[in-house]
Order: structure tokens, then sequence, then C-alpha cells
């Protein structure tokens, strides 16, 4: 603060600074001199704040977005922030999502006059109706025909709708951040596309991790959205079960004869190689399909199916990467 030590209503300003610091220290002097009988008041008011975080930070390469991405890459800019919310924000959360952006327009701005301005958008599983009001958000039809909400531009925040959200592959990945039926069409869309796309199989592979960590807890130890979780991916153990029991059925239809059509046998290791696919959550390598092979001529398939549906992912990794037992004569 530019100013001598005073008593109340002596102000004294040091010439030796700028225009701008004097008239900084004539004001915080004269609010004081004036608000000091009827409370407390503090010139240069030190703001401590916690350190904020987002959730994802997001600066373009400028290469063009693969089409697997849809709408989100039409959305994001140069620089962005993301929030991801499970449960539909309130008046306070998008307050302070509005206040952790324009902190982070200053910190990145090199001057007043040449700001430099953070897009945040926030997804919410639902639509926070009053907050919405309240915050003078206003539906965005333009950018997308449902879903779409933005605060005044000087603000620079939007909120995308879950649950709001046309279905189509242009939202696929955004879709997964929702809740209930929404969020449970969108794991079986990715389910059905994601062996035709890397970044699609990546993503399954994630959302198998989440659904074995999320079920290797204890139910005391599971939250309301983890139990939820499960129950939307819930189908996927009838499609596994059913998997399981069409293989061991081929099992013992085929025995363990030699002589087995190239086909045949072509058709059951694929057949192989998409239960344990299914089971580690990612693709195979090339050591673990020959291993898995190799297992299918020395253990037999039954006993290959029992072994990979038993197994958590990780052991299952460890069996295939374990020597394997000489074939049967």
């Amino acid at each position: 603060m530019c100013v001598m030590a005073s008593q109340r209503g002596e102000v004294k300003l040091r010439l030796d600074e700028g225009p701008r610091a004097r008239h900084d220290a004539f004001s915080k002097h004269a609010f004081e001199l004036v608000l000091t009988d009827i409370g407390e008041v503090r010139s240069q008011h030190t703001i401590d704040a916690d350190a904020q975080f987002g959730d994802v930070w997001f600066v373009s390469s400028k290469r063009p977005a693969p089409p697997v991405i849809g709408l989100l890459g039409a959305l994001v800019g140069e620089r962005c922030l993301l929030e991801i919310y499970r449960e539909t924000p309130g008046t306070d959360d998008l307050r302070a999502e509005v206040e952790k952006g324009l902190t982070l327009s200053r910190k990145l701005s090199p001057s007043r006059k040449a700001s430099t301005r953070v897009m945040t958008w926030v997804l919410s599983p639902g639509n926070p109706r009053s907050a919405l009001a309240e915050l003078g958000f206003e539906p965005d039809n333009q950018s997308i025909p449902s879903g779409l909400y933005r605060m005044p531009t000087g603000l620079c925040l939007a909120l995308l709708v879950i649950s709001e959200l046309p279905v189509n592959d242009d939202t696929l990945f955004l879709r997964l951040f929702g809740r209930g039926m929404h969020q449970q069409r969108a794991l079986r869309e990715l389910f059905d596309r994601k062996d035709s796309d890397t970044t699609l199989a990546a993503l399954w592979a994630l959302v198998m991790r989440w659904r074995i960590t999320v079920e290797s807890k204890e139910q005391d130890d599971r939250t309301e959205l983890d139990d939820e979780f499960i129950d939307n991916i819930a189908w996927l153990k009838e499609y596994e079960r059913h998997q399981r029991q069409t293989a061991i059925a081929e099992g013992h239809a085929e025995g363990h004869a030699e002589g087995h059509a190239e086909g045949k046998t072509e058709e059951r290791e694929q057949l192989l190689d998409l239960v344990t696919r299914e089971r580690l959550g990612r693709a195979l390598t090339q050591t673990e399909r020959a291993a898995l092979r190799h297992r299918l001529g020395s253990e037999g398939r039954e006993a290959i199916v029992h072994q990979i549906m038993s197994c958590t992912p990780d052991a299952l990794a460890r069996w295939l990467a374990a020597p394997p037992r000489e074939p049967r004569p």
C-alpha cells in the first residue's frame, strides 16, 4: 500500500509513486475514513484462497479431432477446463466453477489489457433448473439441438446436461457420464462399437477396470453411485454367462479328438480369444494369444474357460504369462 503512516483522517501519499498507486492509496484511506465508525475496515486486505483444481485442463494441439470424439471435439477450443459432475450441481457449485475459470484466466493473462479467456465446460447428469435460472444461463440450440446452456459470454462458462443430449454417435462419449438409463444405454453402445476403433476399445478397458474395482469392494465400502454403476452394467454378466456356456458346450460337443476341420479350430480359437478379451478388459497381446492356443491343446477347452472366468484380470494375465503344461499325448 503506497501510504505513509497516519492517524485517522491524515493520509499522506507517497509522491514518488505513479498516478495509479497514489489513486489507490487515496481510495483505500478514503473508504477507511468514512467506514470506520460503522464497522471493521481493513485496507490492503489479504485474501487467502485454498488451491483450486480443475478436473481436466485441455490445450489444443491444433490437430483435427478424430470422429470418435464426436460433439466434444467440436466444443472444446484452444484451451479450456472440463468439470465432470456425477451428481447434478447446485447454484453454489456453478458459482465456484465461474470463480475457478476466472481465477485461471487471470493467472494466464499477461496484463489486464491483454486478458486470456478460458472456457469452462461443466458436465451435469441432470438439469439444475433453479441454478440455471438464478445464474442467467440460456439454452444454446444453435450448437446442438438440446442439452447445452451458456452463461453470459463474458463469464466463459457453459453446461452440458447429459440427460438432454441427443442420442447418436456424436454424443456417445459424453453420455457415458450420465446417470441411470442414460449411462446404461451409452455403455451398451460402447460395448457394441468397441472393436471398431482403438480409442473405443481403450475406453471399454477403462470401464472394465472401473467395474472390477467396484465389484472387489465390500458392500459396506460401496457408495450409492458405485451400486448404480454396477446396476447400469449388470447386463454384461448375462452376456458373459452366455459366452461361458457356449464355450463349454462347444468343448463337450467337439471333445479333444484330433482331425477337427481347420475352420472349426479357428472358430473355437476366436471364441476363446473373445471370452479372454472380455475378462481382461483389453485386447490380448500376440504372446498371450499364442499362450492361449498352446493351453487349448494341453489343458482342454472346459478347463481353460473355467480358468478364464474364475480369475481376476490381473490373475488371468499372470496365468497367460506362466509356462503352460506340455500338450497331452
